[in-house]
């Protein structure tokens, strides 16, 4: 095989997601239009029509909106929760408790809560009566058996909804009662550091994967900072005990294994997302992605394929494109192959996801340089794609609880 047609398989693998994938991910304005603010992977045909949007679009009064416990698993949090806990609590939603599953803190975690529940009758702070096995899968589980409500919202401790509406966008979709789970997109808050650029192009870069083929009928994962389920599924699931061995996973292993596209909703409003705490230092960011990279080799065949696929083309491109430049062996087909990808790949980050999402979907590195910041922000995914890879041998075994 030439490298030629090696450079154009990579360019080819690559485009597919470009145009297929990465541009359905945060909605069409035809979804918005058909649906409102929700944009699920596959309705059901009673779902369609002119009845869907009474179904889908959210409804707030208590005699429909469906009860929801939201679970935020926690271990020293304390300073957190007492920023953010209070913005989930006066939620514009009628029917809800929040429970905090404090998984044996050690700071004043409970102390903060508790001064919360004398203004909120609605919170909740429940313990395991069992040491827990490291990543927050035992506190997870042991959350979702004291809720009280079949319709679970998860989030994080260091997560802020950035609306009031938060509850009643992720839970609409439970309306129809045929939806077992609604997937969620979480950004992370903006800093002017480096780190913090690079840190939210691979989030936009991230969820361009899973939202974009979970809307072509393969959900494969979701971010535990912002996912909600019914509790059924759950238990049909089997909970978390096949892969508890792990100490990441408790999303997406679970929903690649058992979401049904079919009954997944994907909720990209902007009022139903969540912000989260950015990694502080490029130790802590690494540390981070090594546990969520080493689940990786869990997945299901097909999206291990498709995703590790996308990794190797990636890398394969860049290394082909500057051996050609170096080798002086770069032809117009060379050349076409390479404008074509980057078109489509500033056509996704600057233009099309951006404009339709008010921007927080783009890459932050347009703010910096535009369309050059853009490509640098790609680039620099080659290195991402190194650095982690370690993790696949690991297989996220390892690693702090969050």
């Amino acid at each position: 095989m030439s490298l030629f047609t090696l450079f154009l398989l990579a360019t080819l693998y690559q485009c597919w997601f470009l145009i297929f994938v990465f541009p359905r991910a945060f909605g069409s304005p035809e979804e918005v239009d058909d649906f409102g603010y929700h944009h699920c992977s596959a309705w059901p045909e009673e779902g369609r029509g002119s009845s869907a949007q009474e179904l889908i679009e959210p409804d707030s009064s208590a005699d429909i909106a469906p009860p929801v416990s939201v679970i935020i698993c926690c271990r020293n949090e304390a300073e957190r929760l007492a920023k953010y806990l209070s913005l989930i609590l006066e939620q514009d939603y009628p029917n809800f408790e929040v429970v905090v599953v404090d998984d044996f803190s050690s700071d004043s975690t409970a102390k903060v809560v508790a001064d919360l529940q004398c203004s909120y009758d609605k919170l909740r702070l429940v313990r395991p009566e069992k040491p827990t096995r490291p990543g927050k899968k035992d506190a997870l589980t042991f959350g979702i058996v004291q809720a009280r409500h079949s319709i679970l919202l998860l989030t994080d401790a260091d997560c802020a909804p950035v609306s009031h509406h938060w509850i009643r966008e992720m839970a609409g979709p439970f309306q129809l009662d045929t939806i077992e789970l609604v997937i969620g997109y979480s950004p992370y808050r903006r800093r002017s550091d480096w780190l913090n650029l690079f840190q939210r192009f691979e989030t936009t870069y991230t969820a361009f994967q899973y939202l974009g083929l979970a809307r072509i009928g393969l959900p494969y994962m979701a971010v535990g900072r912002n996912v909600a389920y019914r509790k059924t599924f759950f238990q049909r699931a089997g909970g978390l005990e096949s892969h508890a061995h792990l100490a990441g996973g408790d999303d997406d292993l679970l929903v690649s294994h058992h979401a049904r596209s079919e009954a997944t909703a994907i909720v990209t409003h902007s009022a139903a997302r969540t912000i989260s705490d950015p990694a502080t230092d490029w130790l802590d960011y690494w540390q981070r992605k090594m546990r969520h990279v080493g689940v990786g080799v869990a997945y299901p065949f097909l999206p291990k394929f498709l995703i590790g696929g996308l990794a190797l083309s990636h890398l394969l491109w860049y290394g082909l494109m500057f051996y050609g430049v170096l080798a002086g062996e770069i032809t117009p087909w060379w050349l076409g192959l390479i404008v074509l990808r980057l078109l489509l790949v500033c056509w996704n980050y600057g233009f099309r996801n951006g404009k339709e999402n008010a921007g927080e979907q783009t890459t932050f590195f347009v703010k910096v340089s535009g369309v050059t910041g853009i490509f640098l922000g790609d680039f620099i995914l080659c290195f991402y794609y190194l650095f982690t890879a370690p993790a696949l041998l690991v297989g996220g075994s390892k690693g702090g609880w969050s």
